[in-house]
């Protein structure tokens, strides 16, 4: 890499050892960390920065860990870019949470929409609920009924028809399993 040229992979390894210093709460963090990142093209094996616990993640499990970050001091917003990523939304990083597994795929949407509602951005919190709704069918998780009634709860306080529909649809697939 010494002709200073480096893939998008690169870019994105240094932005993910920025973000794992941050969660982990490194304190040290700076921009220098991202020029080695690059430099360095994302091997994370020789890397004294980042702590041993976090040299197995990827970029998915890192996106979730900052965005849970934001969400724990209360800023839905600056946490949503990281949780689209992490679940495989429209800026999908390499490695996100999205997998074969309907239930996990489901939960980590839903986690979506609530954050999104949080947000107030109700309209995609809606559609990002349908989406777990049209696969909620084939699964049978207690925590994923019990959050997705939690989103019920709250669209329902929203004045529009796509938040009422939202809603309705929710209760109406849950009955009285929630």
């Amino acid at each position: 890499m010494g002709d200073g040229l480096c893939t998008e992979e690169d870019r994105h390894a240094g932005r993910t050892r920025l973000r794992i210093g941050a969660v982990a709460g490194a304190g040290r963090v700076h921009t220098s960390g991202h020029g080695a990142g690059i430099r360095g093209g994302g091997r994370t094996d020789s890397d004294t920065d980042i702590p041993p616990w976090a040299r197995f993640a990827g970029s998915g499990e890192v996106d979730y860990a900052t965005a849970s970050m934001y969400l724990r001091t209360e800023q839905p917003r600056r946490a949503l870019p990281f949780l689209r990523s992490a679940v495989g939304g429209r800026r999908s990083a390499v490695g996100g949470l999205e997998s074969g597994y309907t239930r996990n795929s489901a939960w980590y949407r839903a986690k979506l929409a609530g954050v999104l509602l949080q947000a107030e951005e109700v309209e995609e919190a809606c559609a990002e609920m349908h989406v777990v709704l049209d696969t909620q069918a084939s699964i049978s998780s207690p925590r994923l009924m019990r959050r997705m009634e939690a989103f019920r709860r709250r669209a329902s306080v929203y004045d529009t028809a796509k938040a009422q529909d939202c809603a309705a649809r929710i209760r109406d697939t849950l009955g009285d399993t929630a």
